[in-house]
């Protein structure tokens, strides 16, 4: 049987792989605007995000993000490469 944070290993590789960095997921959040995020680029946020994934200081907008983040999942739609970026974004605020 495979080890949780293995799991969490493989699905955070696999984001890694798909995510293209558009900021479409970022743009859909509704908790942008109430966290102060509203002027910040989001491909460069999700860049961030993804730093955190591989263990990186993210940015400090990404960071933001992941304790902001209520789960609404309205960003899920907005990605087209197959990345469930609420997931994304829990992982990387672990």
């Amino acid at each position: 049987m495979k080890a949780f944070q293995d799991t969490l290993g493989d699905r955070a590789a696999e984001i890694l792989d798909a995510c293209t960095k558009c900021g479409r997921c970022f743009a859909a959040c509704p908790m942008v605007p109430p966290a102060g995020l509203a002027a910040a680029d989001g491909a460069e946020v999700v860049a961030g995000i993804l730093d955190l994934l591989v263990g990186g200081a993210g940015t400090t907008d990404a960071v933001r993000w992941t304790q902001v983040c209520s789960a609404s999942g309205r960003c899920i739609p907005a990605c087209d490469y197959g990345v469930n970026p609420r997931f994304m974004v829990k992982l990387a605020g672990l």
